[in-house]
């Protein structure tokens, strides 16, 4: 079970490594396309940043101690399988961030800075009703209800982020969750909490990949070829054979769309923009607009990357 509060003000943001791959799915279905991959930033964005320092822990000296350690474990070992974030314990610096967000270091070109402030990291004996079955000597089968010990394990954290220059995502926010075990064994319910807060907070902050598929034109059948590259993501010989085509046919659409549809691929935004454009205006066909639309949310998506 989980909650999370967001206390303080929140930045908004716009809607890699073996984080999880998913799928969109462009229009056209019956028509060939081109699978294009792009990174999309996380809920809570940190832009181009890759490392994660933790600089402060806040709480009770028990608590954050064992917290700390637990905490950095468990945080390197999800962000190792995610394959995005590098994980740095450095709290041996004393650095500083305040409930405002203003370190006393400067982060990395690539860092953020976080400081942790634990709230509650304690387990509860829970027990729980067991039921029992037993065969008398007469061979019947009775149920009979006893108690057996439990533990529920609690994590609540709050975070504090600093980033590029002195730039705030979290302040405050809030993770809370609790995970419950049918066994006498305190040590994994507070495992398996931490284990659960730990996800949703990378879930938060971690960018995903994401692969549309756009359409082709393919109404000319001089197109055979290039279609059959993009189809195995070849887009850069393919995007030299539509070169080629371009030279002869100045003001084909399907060659200036494909063309654009090949550099967007290649993460080229520049080109792939003004031929989309330049094939809209030779031809508005519905889905070449529809492409457009789409492809301005990849560019827009990368340029958060880069910030």
């Amino acid at each position: 079970m989980s909650r999370r509060r967001q206390f303080g003000a929140a930045v908004p943001v716009v809607a890699l490594g073996a984080v999880a791959l998913l799928l969109t799915t462009g229009v056209g279905c019956g028509s060939p396309h081109a699978r294009i991959p792009f990174t999309e930033p996380a809920p809570m964005s940190f832009g181009g940043a890759s490392e994660l320092s933790i600089v402060q822990v806040e709480g009770r000296r028990r608590d954050r101690e064992e917290f700390r350690e637990d905490f950095v474990r468990e945080l390197r070992r999800q962000a190792r399988d995610d394959g995005y974030w590098t994980v740095n314990d450095k709290t041996h610096l004393d650095a500083t961030i305040s409930s405002s967000g203003v370190a006393s270091v400067q982060p990395g070109e690539r860092e953020v800075l976080l400081r942790l402030d634990v709230h509650m990291y304690e387990t509860q004996r829970r027990d729980y009703e067991y039921q029992v079955r037993e065969r008398d000597a007469d061979g019947n089968t009775h149920t009979r209800t006893e108690m057996r010990p439990g533990h529920e394990g609690r994590c609540v954290f709050s975070v504090y982020s600093v980033h590029g220059d002195g730039y705030s995502v979290m302040t405050g926010t809030e993770y809370e969750t609790s995970e419950r075990v049918r066994r006498d064994d305190p040590q994994r319910a507070q495992q398996r909490a931490l284990r659960l807060a730990v996800r949703e907070f990378l879930d938060e902050i971690t960018p995903r990949i994401r692969i549309t598929r756009v359409r082709l034109d393919d109404q000319h059948d001089d197109m055979g070829d290039v279609i059959n590259l993009a189809r195995s993501r070849e887009y850069a010989q393919a995007a030299n054979m539509l070169e080629a085509m371009r030279e002869q046919y100045p003001e084909r659409p399907d060659v200036l769309y494909n063309l654009a549809v090949m550099y967007d691929a290649m993460g080229d935004y520049e080109r792939a923009g003004r031929l989309y454009d330049e094939a809209i205006r030779l031809s508005g066909r519905d889905f070449y607009v529809r492409t457009r639309n789409d492809f301005e949310s990849r560019r827009r998506a990368a340029e958060e990357m880069t910030q």
